[in-house]
Parts: C-alpha cells; structure tokens; sequence
C-alpha cells in the first residue's frame, strides 16, 4: 500500500471519529440523523476538493473521490437505517 493511500485512509478515519463527536453533541436531535446527514455533506465537500486539486476519478491511488464515495456510502447507509 503506497504512503499516499495509508495518508488518505487515516484522513478518512481522523474525519469519521471528528462528525462521530459532532453527532454524539446533537444527540437530542437524534445521533444516527445527524451522522448521516454531516457524512453526506463531508461527500459534498470532497467532491469540491477532487475538483479543485484536479483529481482524477479514476486515479492510481486513493484520493477525495474515493473518500467521497464512502462519506457518501456511509451517509447513505446511514440515513436508510435511521428512516
């Protein structure tokens, strides 16, 4: 696995454990709700950023358009749990 993957996965999990705290301070307003819909908008902002840097969507290695296809997966698989 290339460094530049390892970077990329750590980032994604750093992120995950970051919108888990921010959803477990808004558990009144339902904690699955919120993770859902702060990872669907974390895919957004990944989207923006592969396209900003000029990224691939096919790339070589991973890079934003792989961690915004899962934020978007998550948030998605969340969401349909929570309805």
């Amino acid at each position: 696995m290339a460094e530049l993957d390892r970077y990329v996965i750590v980032r994604f999990a750093l992120k995950s454990a970051l919108l888990t705290f921010f959803a477990l301070i808004q558990w009144r307003s339902g904690f699955v709700r919120t993770l859902s819909l702060l990872f669907t908008l974390t895919a957004f902002v990944d989207m923006a950023l592969a396209l900003y840097h000029k990224e691939a969507p096919r790339g070589a290695g991973l890079g934003y358009w792989d961690e915004a296809a899962a934020s978007l997966l998550a948030g998605l698989l969340l969401g349909a749990a929570w309805a």
